[in-house]
Order: structure tokens, then sequence, then C-alpha cells
């Protein structure tokens, strides 16, 4: 996710994307217009980012059913910034 928003940010501002992991803030900057189910989900991935980044911040980790449910949501998140980089 941190990814795509990156490019977009790039393509929006023709410019090199930030140095931060916020998905929140990099949707803020590309002017990038969230419903409050996507803040809240940005917000849960962002938990797992710092988990996966700093190890000895240890959080819970959640089961295999809640993890494909977030896959899921993942791949329709991108396919929809997808659709913002190709404008």
């Amino acid at each position: 996710m941190e990814k795509i928003l990156k490019a977009v940010y790039v393509k929006i501002k023709n410019d090199f994307a930030p140095k931060t992991h916020n998905l929140l803030y990099l949707c803020e900057l590309c002017k990038i217009e969230l419903a409050e189910e996507q803040i809240s989900f940005y917000a849960i991935l962002m938990k797992y980012q710092i988990s996966g980044r700093y190890p000895d911040n240890t959080g819970h980790t959640p089961g295999r059913i809640i993890v494909t449910q977030y896959y899921n949501k993942i791949k329709e998140e991108i396919e929809w910034l997808k659709q913002k980089l190709n404008q």
C-alpha cells in the first residue's frame, strides 16, 4: 500500500515521495479522499507495519481468518489506488 501511494504522489507532484510510512498522511498529501472505513483500515495496517519494522514492538497477531480478510481488502485497495495512478 505504501509503495503505490508513493507512486501516486510522484505522479501528482512530479517529485520524490516523502520518507514516511504513514498511509493516511500520504493520502492527505495526494488529496485522496477516504471513507471512514478506509481510514480505519489504513490505521490498522499501519499498526502492523510498525510491528513488522520494529520487532521489539510486539502486538497482537491476528488469526488466519482475519489475515485473509485483510489480504483481500488490501488487494481491493491496491486496485482502487491503481485507478488513481492511471487517471
